[in-house]
Formats: C-alpha cells, sequence, structure tokens
C-alpha cells in the first residue's frame, strides 16, 4: 500500500497549487538527472524577495510530468495536502529492487500546471531568496 509523506523544507510543508511554480526543466539523459528550476509562491517569499529553488535529482530510473487536470492517477487531491512529497512502499520501488536489485525513492512534486513523478537514488533541495 501507498503511503505517502510530505517532505520537510526550511520553508516547511510546502502545500496547495500554487507553492510551487516551474521556470525549467532540465534532463541530463548521460547523467540521469533531473533538475527543476522555479521559485515558491509568494506566501513562501522573504522581505518581499522571491524565493527560487533548485530541486536535483539523481540516478534517476523514472520520470514522468503530466498536466495537472489529467494526473488522477499519480495523485489523489483529497487526501495529500502537500505539493511536495515521498512515497514510501509503492509497487515501483518493489519492482525496482525485485528486478534491478536497487533501493530508490519515490517522489510526487505537484506545481501549478504539472505534475512529476520521479524514482530515483537521491535528491537535493537548494532553496535562494533573492533580493
Amino acid at each position: 500500500m501507498r503511503k505517502c509523506i510530505p517532505i520537510q523544507t526550511s520553508l516547511g510543508v510546502l502545500w496547495g497549487r500554487d507553492a510551487i511554480f516551474i521556470d525549467d526543466v532540465e534532463f541530463n539523459y548521460n547523467n540521469n538527472i533531473v533538475r527543476l528550476k522555479g521559485e515558491f509562491g509568494s506566501r513562501f517569499d522573504i522581505d518581499n524577495s522571491a524565493t527560487k529553488y533548485l530541486l536535483e535529482f539523481r540516478s534517476v530510473y523514472i520520470f514522468k510530468m503530466v498536466e495537472l487536470d489529467l494526473s488522477d492517477e499519480l495523485i489523489d487531491m483529497d487526501n495529500h495536502n502537500s505539493s511536495l512529497f515521498e512515497v514510501l512502499e509503492s509497487d515501483l520501488l518493489k519492482c525496482a529492487k525485485r528486478n534491478r536489485g536497487v533501493d530508490l525513492r519515490h517522489f510526487i512534486i505537484q506545481t501549478y500546471d504539472d505534475v512529476f513523478e520521479i524514482v530515483c537514488k537521491d535528491y537535493e533541495l537548494n532553496i535562494k531568496h533573492n533580493e
């Protein structure tokens, strides 16, 4: 059974459709890296400066992007109040362990327009407050 936990950031738990905005998506095929770049919604701004982020996923095995209104299979909007969460014990994780012998992590990122599903070894979130 899927169990989803919100990811705690230095800004707290990110929630709501307007929490994460995407400016750019980079997929480095040779290195299996996905980078999401953008800014968080205005409620996360500090001293009227935009709060930008770089979210990097490394050793990516699965990368999906789905338009928000078509994302019902990825995310149950009624039962998730986080825009960035990790899925534990998913079928994808079990399949990766069984078929490839790897322990991976499974993430769902809900942005203003799209939902991303990424299964990878690890990730890093960098947050920057612009002036």
